[in-house]
């Protein structure tokens, strides 16, 4: 998802770069027919040199993306990857807030973990009571090590059933969160394109479209963010309601 995003927001730095020549072009031809100033046209060049230095650093972001995903995986540094998957919204697990939970502590490897873990300290209690006496401390330590393990047992499905709830709702804060992106992209690109007609017009300057136009390029940004996001989140809750990431000591 890293390289998935940084992808994207090549091709937002590209579309950014694009619709700021666009504004330069527009702008040099009103300045040769004399309505509007020199210094509109050095602000519009100022801005197109800003956006190529964006596409340039996005550009270097990505390549910084594909070399750690290629050392992550084991393969050359400069290796070429080709992903098959693109940065949209992947679906989330249907089920319920009460079926995740079941799910989870029926499947989680912590809970059969701690409940070995209790099985081991009872073991090794009783290997201990016939070698030394219940008031030793060599027994009592131990003892208080298997009612820690127990302690540890019993809290384990609430622990992870908090955790569910928790993951629940930010799944459904980070689906807001890329709906309110949407919305903003969706607006701030109406602002962009109703700045350039009354630019057209002769009712604003060119810094009101630059800033309409930088407004929009933000918004594809944030919208890319979201939706990476909510998609490592829904990732993230599959895991948790079945086995989990945890790796349990041998």
């Amino acid at each position: 998802y890293g390289v998935l995003q940084a992808t994207e927001n090549l091709r937002i730095a590209e579309d950014n770069l694009t619709n700021q020549k666009t504004i330069l072009t527009n702008t040099q031809k009103k300045y040769k027919l004399g309505t509007v100033t020199k210094i509109d046209t050095l602000t519009a060049e100022t801005a197109v040199l800003t956006a190529e230095n964006e596409v340039a650093s996005a550009e270097t972001m990505l390549n910084t993306a594909k070399m750690n995903f290629n050392m992550l995986l084991g393969y050359d540094l400069m290796q070429k990857v080709v992903l098959t998957d693109s940065l949209k919204m992947v679906e989330a697990p249907k089920m319920t807030l009460t079926e995740a939970v079941e799910s989870a502590v029926n499947q989680r490897n912590e809970i059969k973990g701690v409940i070995f873990a209790t099985e081991i300290q009872e073991i090794l209690l009783k290997s201990l009571k016939y070698r030394y006496p219940e008031n030793s401390s060599t027994y009592l330590n131990q003892q208080t090590a298997l009612l820690k393990a127990q302690k540890t047992a019993e809290d384990a499905p609430t622990q992870i059933e908090m955790e569910i709830r928790i993951k629940y709702m930010e799944l459904a804060d980070k689906k807001q969160a890329v709906d309110v992106a949407k919305a903003a992209l969706a607006n701030a690109k109406e602002g962009y394109r109703l700045a350039t007609i009354t630019y057209n017009a002769g009712m604003n300057t060119v810094t009101d479209v630059q800033e309409a136009q930088i407004r929009a390029f933000r918004a594809g940004q944030g919208l890319a963010k979201a939706i990476s996001d909510y998609d490592l989140a829904v990732y993230e809750f599959k895991h948790a309601v079945g086995v989990g990431t945890v790796r349990l000591p041998l």
